[in-house]
């Protein structure tokens, strides 16, 4: 697989998880385990009043039981009576089946103390039973194991890497134009801050090297602002567009690879047919406009490491 279709795969990986809540979240990670375990994996879903007795999937060879959470928001209460609720309920059921029991949730940010906690008391109190969390690392992994073909039933067909010329200027005037119509108000000013944020950034290595693919596809933007002339203040409001959204998400308290994601969906939302271009208005911007944190004294951004 080539480098750069895989951090494209990675990328969507990230958006689907942020995006499946519920139903959805346990419907992905049935279809990876599926995937992995073909014939060894039991997927359940409820059966009318019976509903799935505490099960969402069995992975025979293992005698491992898993429960699957995915909230909206992670609440510490919420999730600490989840699992005890599913892990007791499950043993008058599947007690007699299961050695290993796993609080699959969809935190890419992992568990507070709180729950982990919970996971560790429980254990100790129902020894010799082992009981784990599976984040979406864990569901990644086992993902990422498989061959191409099962990924791309996952995620889709595979990023191509491109030209900078390939991406046409109609792709980049669409998605500019449909951003700035997101903001309405008149534009203010667009400071230009430093070069060089990769290492101003907690960004993953998948987060870096996308912004890294961007770079490379990121002149063809400035090439379209020298030559398109028909709306000067363009580049402008969407540089404000971008900004207002970075603010609004770094507000929420998620982590910077979850602002990157949802900055490159927003984009990504207004041209589906090129997440090239994608790639490459985010990081034209990601260099012109404050949409991350600046170090003054940061390296080029061609001169970070990885």
């Amino acid at each position: 697989m080539h480098p750069e279709t895989r951090e494209m795969y990675e990328m969507r990986f990230k958006l689907r998880v942020y995006e499946s809540k519920g139903d959805v979240y346990q419907t992905l990670f049935s279809d990876v385990m599926q995937r992995a375990h073909p014939e060894d994996f039991m997927k359940t879903r409820p059966w009318g009043n019976l509903g799935d007795k505490k099960n969402d999937g069995f992975l025979k060879s293992e005698r491992h039981l898993y429960q699957v959470y995915a909230p909206n928001e992670m609440s510490a209460a919420q999730a600490i009576k989840k699992i005890e609720e599913d892990f007791l309920g499950a043993l008058p059921h599947w007690g007699s089946d299961f050695d290993k029991w796993s609080f699959v949730h969809n935190a890419f940010d992992g568990l507070g103390p709180h729950i982990q906690q919970t996971i560790l008391a429980l254990e100790k109190q129902h020894n010799p039973i082992k009981l784990t969390p599976f984040s979406p690392i864990d569901l990644s992994k086992k993902l990422f194991s498989l061959d191409e073909d099962d990924i791309m039933a996952v995620l889709g067909l595979p990023y191509k890497p491109i030209r900078p010329s390939q991406i046409t200027f109609d792709e980049i005037k669409h998605v500019l134009e449909q951003l700035a119509h997101s903001l309405p108000e008149q534009p203010a000013h667009i400071q230009e801050v430093p070069p060089g944020k990769l290492n101003a950034n907690s960004l993953s290595s998948n987060s870096r090297n996308l912004v890294r693919m961007g770079m490379g596809l990121a002149p063809r933007v400035g090439d379209f602002f020298g030559t398109h002339r028909f709306d000067p203040e363009l580049g402008n409001r969407v540089a404000q567009v971008l900004r207002k959204e970075y603010i609004r998400l770094k507000e929420s308290r998620i982590g910077p690879d979850a602002i990157y994601s949802a900055l490159f969906n927003l984009i990504r939302q207004h041209q589906h047919s090129s997440e090239a271009a994608a790639l490459a208005i985010l990081a034209y911007f990601f260099e012109r406009c404050d949409i991350f944190e600046p170090l003054s004294s940061t390296p080029s951004l061609q001169e970070a490491e990885v």
